[in-house]
């Protein structure tokens, strides 16, 4: 039987106001007693910061004392503010150099901690238009015009991109005390990024304090530790539950790869979505994804992966930050760090070929004590083997997504049709 979904027209369903879920709650301290300088603490108000999450108000407190810190904590529960903050209240306005360096793996994630930082230092002397990103895809002469021009006390930047303008005596960080590395496994697990953040590290200032924060961390992240930090702080938020409370976790059993965009158009007919990530394993999955989705859906959507330029991927992350688009197809490009708290659902199209990467894939949403729901569509025994992996290292299998859509949160009542099988 030919089902057409000929432009569905999904409706915007109204604002999540459930009560935010315990990864986020913490005793109760709000910002204006962790010892932070009054103004800062104006300019957290300013924008509706008033109370820590708990990696916040555990690692505030130890960070001002500049000691080294290993932090690990959820996706989704104030990570970036955790190390935000503590820099924003060493800035000193006098000093022309750069003072911060925070460096990440994705220039995706480079242009989200800039816009969080100008947006949290809005009132801080020494910030605003002083916060850089340097990374890929942009030219030298572009950067070294930028960095005269904004004198940069702040710099987030790809560790590649970094390496290349120290070595070539481009950028001077001798007088910079802050190093942190943000989805620091990402970084110390592959030989080359490690290798640009120990160049780094060798070109800042002596004492300078290292910070790293992740949500998992592996054998490589302690070796470093144990090599590169001097006496780190040592501080878990992760509890024994590694994904977000507030996500609902379903596998669908797909009987063949073809019947996958019959079951996602299903799901996207009746499910409540503000926003929607749907990951894919390929540049030319993705493309073609989007394209079916655009075919179909009354909707604005986009697609990301590497091979778009620097300048399309910076619209097509502005364009979904803004939610002037509400589904964007992505490779694991967009897996770390990608902050956009309208995303209520994931769809994982492809199964994610390595387990960690379905925990940061499925972290995109239920972020900051919202409620998220992530799908994955499972088909073949090469996907099933890796579902089994995901559910081992969760601990807690995936629930087979059932075929009465009245008992997924958060969807409209329907039923699923008869020609998928699960």
């Amino acid at each position: 039987m030919f089902i057409s979904f000929s432009r569905l027209n999904m409706s915007l369903p109204t604002q999540d106001n459930r009560e935010q879920t315990e990864d986020i709650r913490g005793s109760g301290v709000k910002f204006s007693q962790l010892n932070l300088k009054p103004y800062l603490v104006t300019s957290l108000q300013a924008v509706n910061f008033i109370t820590a999450t708990p990696i916040q108000e555990k690692t505030i407190p130890i960070a001002l004392t500049l000691v080294d810190i290993v932090a690990r904590a959820k996706n989704g529960t104030g990570k970036t503010g955790a190390f935000l903050i503590p820099i924003l209240n060493q800035i000193k306005p006098q000093i022309n150099t750069i003072q911060a360096v925070i460096v990440v793996n994705t220039r995706e994630l480079a242009m989200q901690i800039s816009s969080v930082t100008q947006n949290l230092g809005k009132l801080v002397n020494g910030v605003q238009n002083r916060v850089m990103c340097l990374v890929g895809g942009n030219s030298h002469g572009d950067d070294i015009m930028r960095i005269n021009q904004y004198n940069p006390s702040i710099l987030i930047a790809t560790t590649l991109k970094l390496r290349v303008f120290l070595q070539e005596k481009l950028i001077n960080l001798s007088q910079t005390k802050i190093l942190v590395a943000d989805e620091a496994d990402k970084i110390i697990q592959q030989h080359e990024p490690l290798a640009d953040l120990l160049i780094i590290k060798s070109h800042m200032h002596k004492d300078h304090q290292t910070m790293i924060f992740s949500a998992t961390y592996q054998s490589e992240v302690q070796q470093f530790t144990q090599l590169h930090m001097t006496n780190p702080e040592f501080i878990n938020c992760q509890q024994d539950k590694l994904t977000l409370s507030g996500i609902t976790q379903y596998v669908a059993q797909v009987r063949q790869q073809d019947l996958k965009f019959k079951l996602l158009m299903i799901l996207f007919k009746h499910l409540q979505i503000r926003q929607a990530i749907i990951f894919v394993n390929s540049t030319q999955r993705c493309e073609q994804i989007h394209h079916l989705v655009q075919s179909q859906l009354e909707i604005p959507s986009s697609f990301v992966h590497s091979k778009l330029t620097q300048f399309e991927r910076s619209k097509v992350f502005h364009e979904f930050s803004q939610q002037n688009t509400r589904i964007l197809v992505a490779t694991d490009l967009y897996t770390r760090g990608i902050d956009i708290r309208t995303v209520n659902v994931v769809i994982n199209f492809d199964v994610p070929r390595y387990a960690d990467d379905y925990l940061h894939r499925i972290g995109r949403c239920g972020r900051f004590g919202h409620k998220g729901l992530a799908i994955t569509f499972q088909s073949g025994p090469a996907e099933l083997e890796t579902c089994q992996a995901i559910d081992e290292m969760l601990n807690s299998p995936m629930i087979p997504l059932p075929s009465d859509l009245k008992k997924i949160p958060n969807s409209q009542y329907a039923i699923l049709d008869s020609d998928i099988k699960f």
